[in-house]
């Protein structure tokens, strides 16, 4: 993912709950999400954009979407480069305003959001298997040669050495 794609979130005070939504003052507070993080914040906050629904036809675009590439920062890209070409994107500073992506490339965002969470989860379930395959393979040696005579372990290492040479 670029550096400069990420999101930025505008915040609203309490007196300005009473403004429609679209409606911020010029120097209201913002905070600015990069990379990976802008990711992982987007899977929060795109339901909120895309609470209305869509149709069939967009629903299926945005599964295309999301599906054509394997990287979701592609699906980003695509959306603010899109949004920065669109009239006024540049109302509130430096960026382009979600809500000027089409609805399909909305949905789209929302579901690569959240593949790359639970690609993430599975990464870490699969980080924490492997860690435990080789706590098992390493009691299991041991209990392997627990009860081998010694002179038989001596010679399972030595034929061990010779392979290891012969495969170097």
């Amino acid at each position: 993912m670029s550096a400069e794609l990420g999101e930025r979130i505008t915040h609203r005070s309490a007196e300005q709950d009473r403004l429609p939504w679209w409606r911020y003052t010029k120097d209201a507070e913002q905070t600015d999400i990069l990379d990976e993080d802008a990711i992982r914040a987007a899977a929060h906050s795109l339901p909120v954009f895309n609470k209305l629904g869509a149709s069939q036809r967009q629903i299926k675009e945005a599964v295309v979407l999301a599906t054509e590439h394997d990287n979701p920062s592609v699906v980003f890209e695509r959306a603010a480069q899109l949004a920065a070409t669109k009239r006024s994107w540049n109302e509130f500073g430096k960026g382009a305003l979600l809500s000027l992506v089409p609805t399909e490339l909305r949905l789209a965002l929302e579901m690569a959001s959240h593949e790359e969470s639970e690609r993430r989860a599975l990464e870490g379930e699969l980080s924490v298997l492997e860690d435990a395959w080789r706590e098992a393979e390493e009691i299991a040696a041991i209990s392997d040669d627990m009860f081998l005579p010694t002179d038989v372990s001596q010679k399972l290492a030595e034929i061990k050495k010779r392979v290891h040479k012969e495969d170097e």
